[in-house]
């Protein structure tokens, strides 16, 4: 992506939301496979700035179960 105007989560998010690389493809035609591993790669060590996705967020099937131990003050 280094020399153009587009952004690495514009098409990352694209393909997460369903759109064909075929279609990503014809839209911006220097795009190539490797492009697409090397940015999830990206993605994956420099995260977003900002508040950290939840874990119901990232992982939907889990459940998220609190446990407080409560203790007498000594």
């Amino acid at each position: 992506f280094s020399g153009t105007r587009v952004a690495v989560d514009v098409v990352l998010s694209s393909l997460d939301q369903g759109i064909s690389f075929e279609r990503l493809r014809a839209s911006y035609p220097f795009l190539t496979q490797a492009h697409l591993d090397a940015a999830r790669t990206f993605t994956t060590v420099n995260p977003r700035r900002g508040r950290p996705p939840r874990l119901s967020e990232l992982h939907p099937g889990l459940k998220v179960v609190s446990r407080k131990t409560v203790r007498r003050a000594s």
